[in-house]
Order: structure tokens, then C-alpha cells, then sequence
């Protein structure tokens, strides 16, 4: 058996950073192309993922919040970096906003330290001297 089957892509690990990709398939979507047109830069974009799409298992939709109006997806080659930062199971932050014509994806990390690692070891130089 072949190590990578033609449906199973190989495993994708986010990783923090800042991405630019254009809005995908505004085109598809009533109302769509005129509201991406007017929303101001930096506007806030809600992400979801759909990984029932038939088209790519990584699929991730792009909405205004303001009604939920679906604007496009996330482009192909950043859906997948995207889609896994958004699971659930992964302690990752994705905020999405409008860019200057683009969209401007920031994943960073939100993996906070277990009980034991958070605790501090107890520093020799500040122990009270014994008398």
C-alpha cells in the first residue's frame, strides 16, 4: 500500500504568522462582490471551516459578521494552514480582517502552560538564610 493514498493529503501543522491571500469565489455569492467592495480596511471577517466541501476537504468560508452574509473562501493555498489553526483540538487564535483589496489572516498561538509548568521553582538566592 502506497504511503500517501490519493485522497489522504499529508498531515498539516499551523504555524503562527501573518498571511495575505485574495478573497476566493466572491463572485458565487449574491451580494457578495459589492459588500467585500464596501467594507472599510481592517474590518473584522469571520472564518469557518467546511470540511465538507466537495471541492477542497480544507475549505474555509469567509462572512462579514455584521449579518453573516458569505463572501468567499480563504484562498486554496493558504486553506489548509487556515482550516487546521481553526479546528477545535488545536491551540491556535485565527483573526481574519479585510486588507487593501486582500484578506489579512494572523494565527498565533494560545497554547498556555500546564499547572506544574506554570509554577515558579523556588529561587536559592531569595531563600531566608537559616540563622
Amino acid at each position: 500500500m502506497d504511503e500517501h493514498e490519493p485522497d489522504q493529503a499529508p498531515a498539516i501543522t499551523p504555524e503562527p504568522g501573518i498571511y495575505t491571500g485574495y478573497l476566493a469565489g466572491p463572485q458565487f455569492y449574491k451580494g457578495a462582490k459589492a459588500r467585500w467592495a464596501a467594507l472599510p480596511i481592517a474590518k473584522e471577517l469571520l472564518l469557518v471551516r467546511e470540511p465538507a466541501n466537495k471541492f477542497d476537504k480544507f475549505a474555509v468560508m469567509v462572512f462579514d459578521p455584521t449579518d453573516n452574509l458569505q463572501l468567499g473562501h480563504v484562498p486554496r493555498y493558504l486553506a489548509p494552514r487556515v482550516s487546521e489553526a481553526l479546528r477545535s483540538d488545536n491551540d491556535f487564535h485565527v483573526e481574519c480582517v479585510k486588507g487593501d483589496n486582500c484578506l489579512s489572516i494572523c494565527i498565533r498561538s494560545e497554547i498556555k502552560p500546564s499547572e506544574e509548568e506554570g509554577k515558579l521553582a523556588p529561587d536559592p538566592d531569595l531563600e531566608p538564610e537559616a540563622v
